[in-house]
């Protein structure tokens, strides 16, 4: 069974994560969360060598590879299967932060069923603001920290994003899955409001 899944594609600071949680929140019979970033850092707390490998791989700047990624994010989900949290049957996957690359793309086509790609769009001067400055702030009130949210390493990020998981439209189109434009420069409710919108009136048809 191939799991439908709709893709939360967009730079770092678009507010992908914030619109996938909230959907999934607010229609938990239809969607379920699941970001591959919470799923590399869960396994890095942990005792393993797969933990061990992702913490050295960190440390080391590296990205962890595709395949290692593409198992790890299927592992997940079956797991979750398992447990009863997930419900591949009336659920539809919103994917964050995967596939990030051309080959993970590919990878994954054999596993998920790609219903339709939300291409959260942000200009990369207000994407850097959004990370420098609100980011930062949600992340000291929870007592949290990135250790790349500083001027240069953001615009790595975003030029990563720009040389490796933007060109995933292009296998998208060649594929003839359903790419949704969304403009991420409105507030969050206004986003929201608009991808909640989209997802009832036309993702679900899509899926059915």
């Amino acid at each position: 069974m191939k799991y439908n899944t709709v893709v939360l594609l967009g730079p770092p600071g678009a507010g992908k994560t914030t619109v996938g949680k909230r959907l999934a929140k607010e229609l938990p019979d239809y969607c379920f969360y699941c970001s591959t970033g919470d799923i590399v850092r869960s396994v890095m707390t942990q005792d393993s060598d797969l933990g061990e490998e992702l913490r050295n791989l960190t440390e080391a700047g590296q990205f962890t590879p595709d395949k290692l990624i593409c198992e790890m994010l299927i592992n997940y989900l079956q797991q979750n299967k398992s447990e009863k949290k997930y419900f591949p049957e009336q659920q539809s996957i919103l994917l964050d932060g995967c596939p990030r690359t051309i080959p993970q793309a590919e990878q994954l086509n054999d596993h998920l069923n790609f219903v339709e790609i939300y291409h959260c769009g942000l200009e990369d001067n207000l994407a850097k603001e959004r990370i420098l400055v609100i980011r930062a702030e949600e992340l000291k009130k929870a007592g949290k920290s990135r250790i790349d949210d500083n001027p240069e390493a953001v615009a790595s990020r975003l030029k990563d994003y720009h040389d490796l998981t933007e060109p995933t439209l292009d296998f998208y189109r060649k594929e003839k899955i359903l790419i949704t434009e969304f403009d991420m420069k409105p507030s969050k409710d206004d986003v929201f409001k608009m991808k909640k919108k989209h997802f009832i009136s036309s993702t679900l048809k899509n899926i059915k």
